[in-house]
């Protein structure tokens, strides 16, 4: 619900943040076969509720959560596989609205209407006007205050006529299975803005794709930032400074590249080939960089475009390194490397197999996007980009070999493959990159290098303290994640992670040394991330508490 909300904030956001790219602009400056034209361009939820499917389902990007029961058919020859969803489709409404017809439509006429109905109905909610299924979807908010007051039994109010317990169930599930049905069967996700690669992003991918890790983009301007987060595609825009950047690191890059070892240096067999076979080894060596640097297939046109760059320094009495290293630097600074371009390609399959339900075994994910000109066509995403979403949430990076190779076998779309996958990227090392950046940012504590308590007042705070305080948060967050615990626990926990320094701040005895490690809390005094001290810092101001901010933090972060 909070990701929904966010998505229909984040379209209003004025056009004045920066440049938007879409699907159109970005291809037409590929088409044009200039690399270089680039520059131009709550409640509490019930325990078993487990967190990795919490963070899959509420965490990752809005449009990776809208699931479809059917595609729109852009050719011939997709017209079978519709008619045969808009059928599935048929079959689901008239079961769902037999259900509406004999278990909710007479409990609502005998107990509801008679106070609930017409221009004076209590509360504003008129129920008279529900005649069918689709009317209850349409109206999804005024059926979730049914459902809230029906299940809680404060409707019908004491004293009046009242449905049985199993009549009250029926209603409730009923009510809740048809508006969650309603997202699902989606058919235009809307609109999609690109997204480019902020400097975390940068610098994982860099690390991973070439094996150098000199942080190269902590030389860009900061990113800009939409409702607390720098990874909000429509508020990253591309500055003619920073394309200067992108120019100037990708030429370092490169070089640092091919002064190294790593297993992309592996690819390149010599680097004094003779003239007969340059363009064959300058060929191999750039169509695997490429296609692990637009993380898709690369395309004849792709490579064809970069082997100019080998060739013209080889006509400039330049070595075959420096031809290599220029179309590695033209790669890093193609809108296919700088942004995640999601579009379907020729010859990479999609999902086709009908849905059988959301999330169930069996089923295949059904992922939307939308690139036409007009707005109205969808089609679904391909491995690649699922792939790439998947690993820029969890690793803030590129896809691994693993999952680049699980996509393009096409099996990313089973919904088993995919959490499987997650469950490994969370063990993963690179998941630390999900409490640096997401936990770092929904929980403020990147704001905690900036906060400056009184020292006189607090002569215990210093550098080292702050630090711990940090870490703590992080480490904490981490177990959650890998730990498969209930989300429960951010709010009641009875461990946290400490070392010598926080357990003497927090008066905690036993723990010596500067190393962290798990301790298991005893009494009510603390318990869960409301209690730990970096929030408790970063909510405060210099001098005092401040149950104001505490109260918005709440409201914002928790409670959205």
């Amino acid at each position: 619900m909070e990701l929904r909300k966010r998505s229909s904030h984040v379209n209003r956001i004025p056009r004045s943040y920066g440049r938007k790219y879409t699907e159109e602009s970005i291809l037409a400056e590929l088409n044009s076969g200039s690399e270089h034209n680039a520059s131009e361009i709550s409640s509490r939820r019930p325990r078993n509720v487990r967190t990795p499917a919490l963070l899959l389902t509420f965490l990752l990007p809005t449009t990776m959560l809208l699931y479809a029961a059917s595609s729109q058919a852009r050719t011939s020859g997709k017209t079978s596989r519709s008619a045969a969803a808009k059928s599935s489709a048929t079959v689901g409404k008239k079961v769902v609205s037999a259900g509406f017809s004999h278990d909710v439509l007479p409990v609502v006429q005998k107990y509801c209407v008679g106070c609930h109905s017409g221009k004076s109905a209590a509360a504003g909610i008129d129920l008279s006007t529900a005649k069918d299924a689709s009317s209850v979807a349409k109206n999804r908010s005024m059926w979730d205050r049914v459902t809230q007051n029906v299940g809680s039994n404060r409707m019908p109010p004491a004293g009046s006529p009242a449905p049985t317990k199993a009549q009250r169930d029926t209603l409730v599930n009923w009510i809740q299975t048809t508006t969650t049905s309603a997202d699902c069967l989606l058919n235009d996700p809307g609109h999609v803005t690109l997204r480019r690669l902020n400097r975390a992003e940068y610098n994982n991918t860099v690390r991973d794709l070439c094996g150098v890790d000199i942080h190269p983009a902590d030389a860009f301007p900061n990113d800009d930032v939409g409702y607390g987060f720098d990874n909000i595609g429509d508020v990253l825009s591309i500055s003619p400074l920073l394309m200067e950047k992108y120019v100037a690191v990708a030429a370092k890059v490169a070089h640092a590249t091919m002064g190294g070892q790593s297993k992309l240096m592996e690819q390149l067999t010599t680097f004094d080939p003779p003239d007969a076979a340059r363009a064959a080894v300058a060929r191999k060596f750039l169509t695997y960089f490429v296609q692990r640097a637009y993380r898709r297939p690369s395309g004849k046109d792709d490579v064809d475009r970069l082997v100019h760059y080998v060739d013209l320094a080889h006509s400039q009495g330049e070595s075959f390194q420096q031809g290599i290293e220029n179309a590695m630097t033209a790669a890093m600074c193609s809108p296919n490397f700088l942004f995640r371009v999601e579009t379907n390609i020729p010859g990479v399959p999609v999902a086709s197999a009908p849905v059988k339900g959301s999330g169930k075994r069996g089923s295949k994910v059904r992922l939307h996007v939308v690139h036409s000109k007009s707005g109205t066509d969808s089609s679904l995403l391909n491995d690649f980009a699922l792939a790439s979403r998947l690993s820029y949430f969890l690793w803030s990076s590129m896809p691994d070999d693993e999952l680049y190779n699980l996509a393009a076998k096409g099996k990313l779309h089973d919904p088993t493959v995919l959490v499987a996958q997650a469950k490994r990227m969370l063990k993963d090392p690179r998941a630390s990159a999900l409490s640096d950046n997401f936990a770092g940012q929904w929980l403020q504590l990147r704001n905690l290098a900036n906060v400056s308590p009184d020292t006189k007042r607090f002569t215990d705070f210093d550098d080292g303290l702050r630090k711990a305080m940090k870490t703590e948060t992080e480490m904490f967050f981490q177990s959650i994640v890998s730990e498969d615990r209930s989300v429960l626990d951010f709010l009641d926990a009875r461990y946290t992670f400490l070392n010598e320094q926080l357990a003497k701040h927090y008066g905690i005895d036993g723990v010596q040394g500067g190393d962290f490690r798990r301790v298991t809390l005893v009494g009510d005094q603390r318990g869960g991330i409301l209690s730990q001290a970096s929030l408790l810092t970063v909510t405060s101001n210099p001098t005092r508490t401040s149950p104001v901010k505490r109260g918005k933090w709440v409201m914002e972060n928790l409670l959205g």
